[in-house]
């Protein structure tokens, strides 16, 4: 782990942990952790949420998400990291750059996934359903590219 990031939050694990959703903040009940454990293990890509502490922040989130993004290797394969801050009402979301290139943009991310299904449910004070839809709507962007590019060749599959 970067000496910044371990500074900064050494409360995280150095390696990614095997579970896909981390919640320091102790927000999440074991039945919902649960629940998108087993949404997270039905996705076509590998995702990562991190929820951290509710008495912490980062100096500079997008940095911050970027660290560890760049510490738990989610640049390989199909990965997706979610990095939730409560404490200053903040989200990051980072995609592989094979997520990237399959729609799961930069842009995608912030202007449809975070916007339309993460602060929704914020709003309301669901950090579950803030999750799951943000979950979903990315496994959705990729279907939905797939469905394209399949159909683009003319091949029925």
């Amino acid at each position: 782990m970067s000496d910044d990031l371990r500074k900064q939050a050494p409360f995280l694990p150095a390696a990614p942990p095997r579970q896909a959703i981390i919640d320091l903040s102790g927000s999440l009940s074991q039945d919902q952790v649960a629940a998108l454990e087993a949404q997270a293990a039905r996705l076509t890509y590998k995702a990562k949420v991190v929820v951290l502490p509710k008495d912490f922040t980062a100096a500079d989130p997008q940095q911050f998400a970027r660290q560890l993004a760049e510490r738990w290797d989610v640049e390989a394969g199909r990965r997706f990291l979610l990095v939730v801050d409560l404490k200053a009402h903040k989200v990051r979301g980072l995609s592989s750059a094979e997520l990237n290139a399959s729609g799961v943009t930069s842009s995608a991310i912030s202007q449809d996934i975070i916007a339309n299904n993460f602060i929704p449910y914020m709003r309301k004070g669901d950090l579950e359903g803030a999750i799951s839809h943000s979950l979903a709507a990315v496994e959705k962007t990729l279907t939905a590219r797939t469905a394209a590019v399949s159909q683009a060749d003319g091949r029925p599959y």
